[in-house]
């Protein structure tokens, strides 16, 4: 029995990921690779977009931040590892969806996060896929941050992509694993 408070629980429910029905209770929805592939196109096409819009706009100061994390990846081990890789994705994502300068286009961003965060914690526990990210968030970070718009679009879109597939197998694996189709 979870103790959730009202706020949390209608955010469930509005972001479709349990049921309610009066009287008999409250329901977590399976999640479909339907569900996956829908997410990560929606996030794909307007990420990037939110990314192209964040060109010269992040602040110094924000720029050491990001670099800084990047180091604390870079001299941790295990699940310390992890942990910092967490923060760091995200940082950058809140960084492209916080600076492009379009707040509807920000608040979107940050619904589906909610959602994409939630998903994450699948494979979170494989360091193997956390270090493949931390690569990935690199690369995007250099580019974006050297301006570099063609070569942060690809990565990006690849980083996604990636993103999706991985999530698809771990689903596949833990279906497969519960007995279920």
């Amino acid at each position: 029995v979870l103790d959730l408070d009202a706020g949390v629980f209608f955010e469930l429910v509005a972001d479709g990921l349990v049921d309610s029905f009066p009287r008999r209770g409250v329901f977590a929805k399976e999640i479909t690779d339907r569900d996956i592939n829908e997410l990560y196109e929606l996030r794909r096409c307007l990420e990037v977009q939110a990314a192209r819009l964040t060109f010269g706009h992040i602040p110094a100061e924000h720029a050491r931040y990001i670099d800084r994390l990047i180091k604390e990846c870079r001299i941790r081990r295990g699940g310390e590892f992890i942990a910092a890789e967490l923060k760091l994705d995200r940082e950058i994502h809140r960084t492209i969806n916080s600076f492009c300068g379009n707040t509807r286009l920000r608040d979107l961003l940050e619904k589906i996060d909610h959602l994409a965060k939630f998903m994450r914690v699948v494979h979170a526990g494989r360091e193997e896929v956390v270090r493949e990210n931390f690569q990935e968030h690199v690369a995007i970070w250099r580019a974006l941050s050297g301006n570099d718009e063609a070569e942060m679009v690809q990565l990006l879109e690849r980083h996604l992509d990636n993103r999706r597939r991985c999530l698809l197998q771990d689903f596949s694996i833990m279906k497969a694993a519960g007995g279920r189709k």
